[in-house]
């Protein structure tokens, strides 16, 4: 499994790129895409999906770069507009992974490409046990967001046992 993680810029510019969208999206039977946006309310200008709606293959999720509601974000956004990561959202995560196994490249995106998609990233090679060291030399970038992780890894395992 390769994993991708970019900011958002690169991830659209990626996309457009190679003319992937939302009409043609679940035609690529190789890859699947999660779009981590700001909340509107926290930061406008990182709140929009290239993608405008999900698809078999294509995740969207809004949530800020905080520990908790409320917290301000390395952006500087606005305190107390900011909703953190959710165990709902993990949830979907998860269910999406399990829904998209069978494909052999993973492409995800935060407003940077570092700490919430970083996160998730990590938990994507976790998942499909990808060693670390390979997902981090392919994503020098990442510092994954410690609240999205240890949300993600909760839910992971304690549905393990």
């Amino acid at each position: 499994m390769k994993i991708t993680v970019l900011s958002q810029d690169n991830f659209n510019t990626t996309l457009r790129l190679g003319n992937v969208n939302d009409s043609n999206v679940e035609d690529d039977k190789d890859f699947f895409f999660i779009s981590i946006n700001s909340t509107p309310e926290a930061n406008e200008e990182f709140s929009n999906s290239y993608f405008k709606e999900n698809h078999s293959n294509v995740l969207i999720l809004h949530f800020d770069d905080v520990t908790e509601d409320g917290n301000v974000s390395p952006f500087g956004d606005d305190l107390g507009k900011t909703k953190a990561f959710s165990e709902d959202q993990a949830k979907q995560i998860i269910e999406f992974l399990n829904k998209n196994k069978d494909k052999r490249a993973c492409m995800l995106h935060c407003a940077a490409g570092i700490s919430r998609s970083g996160a998730v990233g990590a938990f994507i090679a976790d998942y499909f046990r990808v060693p670390f060291a390979e997902y981090k030399r392919n994503n020098p970038q990442i510092r994954p967001n410690p609240h999205v992780s240890s949300t993600l890894n909760k839910l992971f395992f304690y549905d393990q046992i």
